[in-house]
Order: C-alpha cells, then structure tokens, then sequence
C-alpha cells in the first residue's frame, strides 16, 4: 500500500508537467494571434514560465525509475482540463487573429486556466503525496526533502503570478477600450465559475 501512495504522487506531479506542457503549447498560439503589443509580452512570458515549469517537473522525476507519462493514468480533473486546453488550442488555431470583443472572456478563461494549474500544486502541497514524493526524491538523489517543497511551493506562487499579470492585462485592455471610445468604464474580474475551467476549484 506504501508503494502505491508514493507511485502516486509521481504520477500526480507527471500529470501536472504535461499539462504544464499543453499550456505552454496554448501560450505560444495565443502570442502569435494578439495585437496588442502589451498583452503579447504578457502571454509570452507565461508561455516561456510554463515550459520551464515542465522541465522542472521532468527533472525532478528523472531519478526516479519506473515514473510513466502516460496521460490515461491521470485523474478526470487533469483529463477534463486537458481536454479543455486541447480544444482551446484547437480553436485558436483556426482564427487569422483575435479581435477585440472576444478579449475579455479569454484573458478571463486563461486566469481560470491558472487558477486551476495553481489548485492542482496546492491539493498536492497539502497533501499526503507532497511528504512521499520528497521522501522518495531524496531516496534517490542528492535532494533534501526541505528542497522539494520549496520548489513546489515556487511553482504554486509562480501561478499566482501568471494569474495577476493576465488580470493586469485584462485592466489595460479596458482602458485602452475606455480611452479610444472616451467613456468610463468599471473594471472588474469576473468570477472563475463563468468560465469552463470550473470544474475542479475548490
């Protein structure tokens, strides 16, 4: 029974890294369809984040023998946002460019997106698994268990961040809406729960 806990907590974070992967893989679509010079930044360095947060995950798991990437193996949360991502890859690939009506409900979908990339790190930070993976990182490496969950922790801050800079961008998108039609306008965050990614916020 021990070894099929600490089997999976590697799993779990393999999921995260190819979903980290698949995100990374939206990001770079979406920079190539923006205009607007300020949110193509924006997108680009999340894009850049997030394949940097695979790799991570991949190193971390190198040492450890017999850890399968094998996207069935995942849970239906991961299979659900997976899934999602896909489409939403899909259907940005398909537009010429993204125009200016449909820009709030996707900078609103990419926070949510986020949030559930933050949620997955925080239900594995507090989790059993986080104290059987370090355990096991360090079985077979040079890792402290106190390293790990630095990491993981950096991680999790890290979609925190991406998700705030997408809220910057969406405020900038507004006022430039406001000043280009001169009229006043309330900027608000809409909540996640509108959106598709809601399926597994806790």
């Amino acid at each position: 029974m021990k070894t099929t806990k600490i089997e999976e907590s590697a799993k779990y974070l393999s999921c995260c890294g190819i979903l980290e992967s698949e995100t990374h893989f939206l990001y770079r679509i979406l920079t190539k369809k923006l205009d607007p010079p300020q949110l193509r930044n924006i997108t680009s360095t999340i894009a850049n984040e997030t394949l940097k947060h695979s790799k991570i995950i991949q190193e971390l798991l190198k040492p450890i023998p017999g850890v399968t990437t094998n996207f069935n193996q995942c849970n239906k949360d991961f299979k659900n946002v997976f899934k999602e991502i896909s489409k939403f890859s899909g259907e940005l690939t398909s537009l010429d460019s993204i125009s200016d009506g449909v820009m709030p409900d996707l900078l609103n979908e990419l926070a949510n997106l986020e949030d559930c990339l933050y949620n997955f790190y925080s239900v594995f930070l507090d989790s059993p698994m986080h104290k059987q993976f370090a355990n096991l990182l360090s079985s077979y490496s040079m890792a402290i268990p106190e390293t790990s969950t630095f990491i993981f922790e950096c991680l999790k801050e890290n979609k925190r961040k991406q998700r705030e800079m997408l809220i910057e961008g969406l405020n900038t998108f507004y006022e430039r809406q406001v000043r280009n039609k001169d009229t006043v306008s309330f900027i608000k965050y809409k909540n996640p729960n509108e959106f598709t990614f809601d399926q597994i916020r806790t």
